[in-house]
């Protein structure tokens, strides 16, 4: 099991215009498509790092444009 911190830490360094609003909070261009405004919202749980681009790309298409396991979400 990865240490979720470290890979909240990752994740945020990978997204373009990250912004945390409050700590395990951020919203940040969403990697799956052509984001001119920040459209990806992510959140740190206890157990795991949620994904939701309020445009409408699916959980899959993000995580693949991250390039990371969808494994390493999950602590």
């Amino acid at each position: 099991m990865a240490d979720i911190d470290l890979v909240w830490k990752e994740l945020i360094s990978r997204l373009k215009q990250a912004k945390e609003s409050v700590p395990g909070k951020a919203t940040a261009l969403c990697p799956a498509h052509n984001d001119k405004n920040p459209s990806l919202s992510v959140k740190l749980t206890d157990q795991k790092i949620l994904l939701n681009c309020h445009a409408g790309c699916s959980f899959t298409a993000i995580v693949s444009a991250l390039n990371i396991n969808i494994n390493q979400l999950y602590g």
